[in-house]
């Protein structure tokens, strides 16, 4: 008996949660397997993929290249041997001068370039209002970083790197991710600062203890120390143990607490890394005998042990976004990060529109190296910044309004979500991500015809919104309609090749397949 072929197989992560197999790795039959016809599904989703690849070569329909390690094992595999044109063979394929000597397409060379380049320049932009809060308070009263400086920091990694000449060399591709990423990384931080002072001022009036402030548990009897607060639980934890005498806790402000390790061994019989409390159950506790001993110390540039008051002192960035003191700085971090975020969002438009900023990239160059980059961690830093360029718009109170709408949907707010993106297009039609966002809510609703609709209208606002596509491919994939499903999720596919709707591809084309099959089955 001939004895059968086994294959380590990675499974595609999307796949696995789709068909409910809760694997990442599986070992099959070599006549068990079919290759994969459809290039759109060939880029597989797993996190251990860099263990065994080096990327995702596009050529001949698409493939994983083996990295050294698999290509030594394998050396007769016939991928083995590609993917070193132009690299001689004692050079190590992974040193910056290797990466050098590998060839880029003329539009994929200037794609990189461009993005780049203008990403350095938006960096230039943002300095100014940064350096003008930095005068004003170089360090935080407790020895810790400002927010400025922290911000400052940022800037001048993503900005000045060529010109300090402190970046190593490179491929320009590589140069073009790095660049995205930390942009990406800047503008989260002052979405997040500004979303949650927001949220916190509104709520600070309900809240009893400090940040950094020591408490005590009063019924399991362990002293902690207060890292962050929530308004509300972000769970339902009216079944919790300890909050059965206490009235609607999901309604309560929850606090994020760094327990004493002593406490944690001998009231929960091993240490804990953190506890979340109702301020029900929470009292103030006094400091006497110095710091209480963690599992793992605080983060010395966010805290500093303020030895005479016998307390954790919060830097200026933690305290802004919990709308805790920060003296006389509050109204200048405020202008400030609506200033860099204005910077951006210009910049943003600029790109979104192909030029008016001169010295920027285009949609077209972020499109460029989408479909070029061979890693998802890349593909999704790239997609994550055509996301954010897509939501800008030139009426910036339009674009408040959709900041609002998606934080209502984060809140569950779900017809207040709606009502607000129906708003912003009732206004202005021609806003496609609001009409993208109304789509997702419909949606979430059930409301099938209405979420392909406002799906299209984002389509008629820009083809490329591949997000509205593989919205339109989920309705018409929940409806039993394979076909139309298909359409748009390899629509999809060309724009974002890395996309998740490839494993939704799949089994509408296996669901359709089998269909026709049962259809010629029966017709004989």
């Amino acid at each position: 008996m001939k004895a059968t072929v086994k294959y380590t197989i990675l499974v595609d992560m999307n796949d696995s949660s789709l068909l409910h197999l809760s694997k990442s790795i599986s070992l099959e039959s070599q006549e068990d397997l079919v290759p994969i016809d459809q290039p759109g599904l060939r880029r597989i989703q797993n996190h251990l993929i860099h263990q065994y690849f080096s990327k995702f070569d596009p050529n001949e329909g698409g493939h994983f290249a083996p990295n050294k390690v698999l290509k030594f094992v394998y050396p007769l595999d016939r991928f083995s041997n590609e993917g070193n044109e132009g690299i001689e063979e004692s050079a190590d394929p992974s040193s910056p001068d290797a990466k050098a000597k590998v060839s880029l397409s003329p539009e994929l060379q200037h794609a990189c370039e461009a993005i780049t380049n203008g990403i350095q320049d938006i960096g230039h932009r943002l300095l100014p209002p940064v350096l003008e809060l930095n005068k004003q308070q170089l360090n935080d009263d407790n020895g810790v970083a400002s927010l400025a400086s922290t911000l400052l920091s940022s800037l001048q990694s993503m900005s000045l790197e060529n010109e300090r000449g402190i970046s190593s060399p490179s491929s320009p591709l590589d140069s073009a991710i790095s660049s995205i990423k930390k942009l990406n990384q800047f503008y989260a931080k002052l979405i997040a600062l500004e979303w949650s002072h927001d949220i916190h001022k509104k709520n600070e009036h309900t809240i009893d203890f400090k940040l950094g402030q020591t408490v005590n548990h009063k019924l399991f009897n362990f002293k902690g120390v207060v890292v962050a607060w929530d308004p509300k639980p972000h769970m339902d934890v009216s079944q919790w143990d300890g909050l059965q005498g206490v009235d609607n806790p999901n309604e309560k402000p929850f606090y994020h607490i760094r327990p004493d390790i002593n406490d944690c061994i001998r009231e929960f019989g091993g240490p804990r890394t953190w506890r979340y409390v109702c301020q029900d159950n929470l009292e103030p506790y006094d400091l006497k005998h110095g710091r209480i001993e963690l599992e793992m110390e605080l983060d010395e540039e966010e805290w500093g042990w303020d030895k005479e008051n016998g307390w954790f002192a919060p830097s200026e960035e933690i305290r802004f976004m919990h709308a805790e003191d920060v003296g006389d700085n509050e109204e200048a971090i405020v202008e400030t990060i609506q200033k860099l975020k204005d910077i951006i969002s210009d910049c943003f438009l600029s790109v979104q529109g192909n030029g008016s900023i001169t010295g920027l990239y285009s949609l077209d160059d972020l499109f460029c190296l989408l479909n070029s980059v061979g890693k998802l961690e890349d593909a999704t830093t790239v997609q994550d910044m055509i996301k954010e360029v897509f939501k800008e718009f030139p009426d910036s109170s339009l674009r408040k309004q959709l900041d609002a709408g998606i934080s209502e949907l984060i809140e569950g707010k779900t017809k207040q979500a709606l009502e607000t993106f129906s708003d912003i297009v009732a206004t202005e039609p021609s806003y496609g991500e609001a009409w993208n966002k109304k789509a997702t809510v419909h949606y979430m609703l059930g409301e099938r015809a209405a979420a392909i609709e406002a799906s299209n209208k984002a389509l008629e606002t820009d083809p490329r919104n591949f997000q509205a596509l593989a919205g339109i491919g989920l309705v018409e994939m929940d409806a039993l309609n394979d076909k139309e499903a298909i359409t748009a999720f390899q629509q999809c596919l060309e724009l974002n090749p890395w996309s998740m709707v490839s494993a939704r591809l799949s089994i509408c084309m296996n669901r359709r397949a089998r269909s026709s099959s049962k259809t010629d089955s029966e017709d004989e």
